[in-house]
């Protein structure tokens, strides 16, 4: 390899990412860079990197056209009011629950999130909904936080998944069968959440005093804030139900979801041209930027290989990782602590060159393995210094501290944790599903 040792090479590549990202580089530039950089210093460049080919090959993919589709999706429903209208449905169906607003935020958030694919999204369109009213309501701050952060976990978790889709595309597994295994666990995670609150709320109800949100007085009222909501679930389920039932993959049922987010937002008359203007403009910013990061990762990772330095990450891995509960472990340590400084998806991409043919070398499950690296990186959503959700909670919060923040959000992290483990320990929780589908 060049006349350098692996670890030597590896410890090399790692210092020069990590100098670009610090200095406040793009993740595709710095992930580009640093690959030709790092060849070039230990002699690769003999063969160089066909950086033209691994762009092509990459992007002229079929399943991630889905990425700009989902994301248009998202931004059109963010808006068309369709949230609003998703949350007050809720809220009627939640009324006599002990802390309503705070369950509304996660089943709303959930539903969202099988729109958008998107933690920050989803955080950010609840954080605007939501903790005004529970500010004027009187709830506890705390607990307010925990929903918000609660909910948006579930954006990478609920299909359609961005996480998931990309790290589909990227170990070349089915998309549709990636989507529903994260479904069950989705539903799991937000239950397991929504029986904190209520327990919290139970056990001191002072917590969460009697809404004063309008939810109707009469029966009329709120069966028509019912059907207010009507036409979101039915394109949740227009888009779930096409990829389960194999009618259509994971970007036909992209595009339909997008087409009919438009056309609910025209027929509720709470999209207008200009915001669809603008939902493409910030479409083409995201997955420019996300696809771009695809392709760096790519170059990345060719030049990890060519170096030789995955065949040495292997070896030398092959007396510790001997089983996946030893790379469980292992994962979880590596995405916790990492997950507090680089944005999950990035993190993602930056690893995967790395660990999945560590995956490979122990027989793990890729599915299953998607599910957990999808719950992995969504802790770095919600734990500081990076943590783009507590960020989102804090603009939402004129006044509030990030660690105020993070506190409120600490037991979902616990909540995460454990469902990992449950997940790994009892993997027909995300693999029944997808075993059960459609071929």
């Amino acid at each position: 390899m060049f006349g350098l040792d692996w670890s030597a090479a590896l410890l090399i590549i790692i210092a020069l990412l990590a100098v670009l990202l610090l200095a406040g580089q793009w993740v595709s530039i710095a992930l580009v860079s640093s690959s030709v950089v790092f060849l070039l210093l230990v002699g690769g460049w003999e063969r160089p990197l066909p950086l033209g080919s691994i762009a092509w090959e990459t992007l002229n993919s079929f399943v991630l056209t889905a990425v700009p589709l989902f994301i248009f999706m998202g931004e059109v429903i963010a808006r068309s009011g369709l949230t609003q209208r998703l949350y007050d449905g809720i809220l009627v169906v939640l009324r006599k629950v002990p802390g309503s607003l705070l369950h509304a935020n996660i089943g709303a958030s959930g539903v969202l999130a099988a729109m958008s694919g998107s933690s920050s999204a989803t955080a950010a369109a609840m954080a605007r909904i939501a903790l005004p009213q529970m500010e004027r309501d009187g709830y506890d701050k705390k607990l307010s936080f925990a929903s918000i952060a609660g909910g948006g976990s579930l954006g990478m978790l609920i299909p359609p998944s961005l996480a998931a889709l990309l790290y589909g595309a990227y170990a070349e597994l089915s998309v549709s069968r990636l989507f529903m295994a994260g479904l069950v666990p989705g539903i799991v995670l937000a239950l397991m959440i929504s029986g904190y609150l209520f327990v919290r709320t139970r056990m001191n109800p002072s917590l969460a005093p009697s809404s004063s949100a309008r939810i109707g007085t009469t029966t009329s009222e709120r069966a028509a804030t019912l059907l207010r909501m009507l036409p979101g679930l039915v394109l949740v389920g227009l888009v779930l139900g096409t990829i389960y039932t194999g009618i259509a993959t994971p970007t036909e049922a992209a595009a339909i979801g997008a087409g009919g987010a438009v056309l609910l937002g025209f027929l509720m008359k709470g999209l207008s041209w200009k915001a669809l203007v603008d939902s493409a403009i910030a479409t083409a910013k995201v997955a420019s930027a996300l696809l771009f990061i695809v392709v760096g990762a790519q170059v990345f990772s060719a030049a990890l290989v060519q170096s030789g330095v995955v065949r040495g990450v292997i070896a030398a891995s092959s007396g510790v990782m001997t089983s996946p509960w030893m790379l469980f472990i292992g994962m979880a340590i590596v995405y916790v602590l990492l997950g507090m400084f680089i944005d999950g998806l990035s993190l993602m991409f930056v690893t995967l060159p790395v660990v999945i043919p560590l995956m490979h070398a122990v027989d793990f499950n890729p599915y299953l393995f998607g599910v957990l690296l999808v719950l992995f990186i969504e802790l770095g959503q919600i734990t500081p210094p990076v943590g783009i959700v507590l960020y989102i909670i804090s603009a939402s919060s004129p006044g509030s501290k990030i660690a105020e923040i993070f506190r409120g959000a600490f037991p979902v992290v616990i909540l995460i944790l454990v469902l990992a483990v449950l997940i790994f320990l009892f993997p027909d929780i995300a693999l029944w599903l997808p075993e059960a589908m459609s071929t």
